[in-house]
């Protein structure tokens, strides 16, 4: 839905416009970039920390009890200071988020000018250690005048930490593992796209019996494409990988296995229909046609591919209509 939108953002007070190659992680980015920019300029906090170390001259506070028990024969004073840094919580969220970020757009050639930029930003933070902040932490923090300014950066952050942030443990809801059955869903997809492109035919799903009393081998073809009351052509679809047969000059070609093919041939007779065709995701197969006589009957069984990473809908209509090329005429 985002990417029909119209092109624009809004925040409370400016609007953000981006080009139609950017994303939501994008925008979000930009956003998050121009605020902490500004945080840098105008409203960067530092605060004075306390501090207990071993030091070679004095700063701050002696404390002797400390000094005596750790540094009994070694020239050191322990001493308690106050270190005004900028190793604050608020910049340390910063700091996180930013480095999420990164690592999110690293390696990708369309976001250089991106990833330059939070680089750059993530550089300004030099003296703030990098410290994984879970989520949770931002809903804790409090806002006065003093780092008001940094609400809206912190709450994009919450965005990245929520998102890009891997956490393990045990939460308060349940939920249930789930598994997709990609063979049904394979089959579902490609009836699918020849019932929607294709429509000189009836397109569903087959059911029949091979055996004469009509009451034992029931077969379930996936596809069948029907004209007229007539089945013109039987599909099956395989999301599976298939056999490497030697060839010769050492050259291995994917053939399917022979149940396939005695499946699809049953498939065939059963519907007195002596075209068939067998439908494997792209690089599982070779394209080929295979010939079979049965009591002086030729079957042909077609072996076709089909490009998974290709759902654009001229591609799909295309092979939707290459099935015309193998229907009885």
């Amino acid at each position: 839905m985002f990417d029909y939108s119209t092109r624009k953002f809004q925040t409370r007070d400016q609007i953000l416009r981006f080009d139609e190659e950017a994303n939501f992680l994008d925008l979000l980015a930009r956003i998050f970039i121009q605020e902490v920019e500004t945080i840098c300029r105008t409203a960067y906090r530092r605060f004075y920390s306390p501090r207990i170390e071993n030091l070679l001259t004095i700063k701050g506070k002696i404390l002797v009890s400390e000094t005596i028990l750790q540094n009994r024969f070694l020239p050191y004073v322990t001493c308690e200071y106050q270190d005004f840094t900028d190793d604050i919580l608020e910049n340390r969220i910063l700091k996180y988020a930013t480095y999420l970020q990164l690592k999110a757009f690293a390696g990708n050639k369309d976001k250089k000018q991106l990833y330059h930029k939070l680089r750059n930003l993530y550089s300004f933070f030099d003296n703030v250690k990098l410290v994984m902040i879970p989520p949770q932490i931002i809903d804790k923090m409090t806002y006065d005048r003093l780092n008001r300014k940094y609400e809206k950066a912190h709450y994009i952050s919450r965005f990245f930490l929520e998102y890009l942030y891997i956490s393990h443990g045990f939460g308060e809801s349940s939920f249930y593992s789930f598994m997709i059955d990609m063979e049904k869903l394979f089959e579902d997809f490609v009836r699918e796209i020849i019932k929607t492109f294709n429509k000189k035919y009836i397109t569903t799903k087959g059911s029949n019996y091979l055996d004469i009393t009509r009451s034992y081998v029931k077969l379930k073809p996936d596809i069948i494409m029907k004209q007229n009351g007539k089945t013109k052509l039987v599909l099956d679809c395989k999301y599976k990988k298939v056999r490497k047969i030697p060839e010769d000059y050492g050259v291995e070609l994917a053939k399917p296995y022979p149940s396939d093919v005695y499946q699809m041939l049953s498939y065939m007779v059963a519907y007195e229909c002596p075209k068939g065709v067998l439908i494997y995701p792209k690089g599982e197969c070779e394209d080929l046609d295979i010939q079979i006589m049965v009591e002086s009957r030729h079957y042909v069984i077609h072996v076709k591919q089909i490009d998974l990473m290709r759902l654009e809908e001229d591609f799909l209509r295309d092979f939707s209509l290459s099935m015309d090329n193998y229907v009885i005429k």
